[in-house]
């Protein structure tokens, strides 16, 4: 037996040190999904801020950050449950996303309507790339909840977007 445990050492392939650095990962990952959710929360934040720019869009834009507001919830709810601990803020790339809005905002209706088409898209991409590398748990979490809403409001934004745009 310590034959073994020395091979193992030896390998590097602690079972015990493999699960918890799964574990860890997929908490992270999870913790990565929440960061992108806050993220859309806070870019529909700033377009619905623009009420003179937005009017008749605005119940589509409230739909889409109402899903991405019960995601939140429930990748918080997750990650609590797995002994993570819970995002404060959408980090770095909800500042930059923030800026980005508030530029396109300026610029134009059809551009502000872009980017969060764009980022919906993004969100997808995000989904659809990491969930393989999940536990079964999670994948299930992800491919049943989480993907399937994530599709819904890039169908309406991409929806609204040719609305706007006339398709261009």
């Amino acid at each position: 037996m310590n034959e073994s445990k020395s091979a193992r050492a030896a390998d590097g392939m602690d079972p015990a040190m493999t699960v918890e650095a799964n574990h860890a990962k997929a908490v992270d990952q999870l913790k990565s999904y929440c960061r992108g959710e806050m993220s859309a929360v806070e870019t529909y934040d700033r377009a619905l801020a623009k009420d003179d720019l937005f009017g008749g869009v605005a119940d589509v834009l409230r739909t889409c950050q109402q899903s991405h507001q019960k995601r939140v919830a429930i990748l918080r709810e997750h990650i609590r449950a797995q002994g993570g601990e819970i995002p404060e803020s959408s980090g770095a790339w909800g500042t930059l996303v923030k800026l980005l809005e508030g530029a396109a905002a300026t610029v134009s209706k059809k551009m502000a309507i872009s980017l969060l088409e764009e980022g919906e898209d993004h969100g997808v991409s995000d989904y659809q790339a990491d969930v393989s590398s999940l536990p079964a748990e999670d994948q299930r979490l992800v491919l049943d909840e989480l993907l399937p809403a994530q599709l819904e409001t890039h169908r309406q934004m991409s929806s609204l977007k040719q609305a706007v745009t006339g398709g261009a």
